[in-house]
């Protein structure tokens, strides 16, 4: 796995993790393109961290029309919101798989092969980490592990997969 230099960010209260997240979506957005792989953004951390708030983000900065309608897809493993692109965003939560297998049978390799510029957020990913699912095998993907700092606190981490790079707003 070849990474470029991560960048952390600390933020301090659900809208500062939305923001960055927004920020990721938007720059996605404008890097989206026909004929480009999925992009994966693999979202990592302890439950209650964050993940589905900056999946929320992440859809906002995408351009989701009605962000109140990304919500966590623990029981049905796939949500879909379309883009104002004609992509789609997919948002995947693998924290009921009880086996990488069980990857295929919620259609995660039909998203991933196509190339058509789709954006992809994976929660729970680390739980394929090392398997022949392992998502930083994609060509195209950010990893991003929120720590729970205390009180509303959050440490972000966001790792991008070779020829990737985020630049967080100030």
């Amino acid at each position: 796995m070849t990474t470029s230099d991560a960048q952390t960010v600390e933020t301090n209260g659900p809208e500062e993790t939305f923001g960055v997240a927004r920020d990721l979506g938007r720059q996605l957005a404008a890097g989206q393109a026909d004929g480009s792989p999925v992009l994966v953004v693999l979202l990592s951390g302890e439950l209650g961290a964050g993940k589905t708030l900056f999946a929320k983000g992440l859809a906002d900065g995408l351009g989701v029309e009605d962000v109140d309608d990304v919500v966590s897809p623990t029981f049905t493993l796939v949500n879909e919101h379309p883009l104002p692109s004609g992509r789609t965003y997919h948002h995947v939560d693998l924290y009921r798989i009880e086996t990488p297998d069980d990857c295929e049978g919620i259609g995660l390799r039909e998203i991933l092969s196509r190339d058509n510029g789709d954006v992809c957020a994976v929660e729970w990913a680390e739980k394929v980490d090392g398997t022949a699912w392992d998502l930083t095998r994609h060509p195209w993907w950010f990893r991003v592990s929120i720590q729970d700092q205390g009180e509303d606190r959050r440490l972000i981490i966001v790792e991008a997969g070779e020829s990737l790079e985020f630049t967080p707003d100030d």
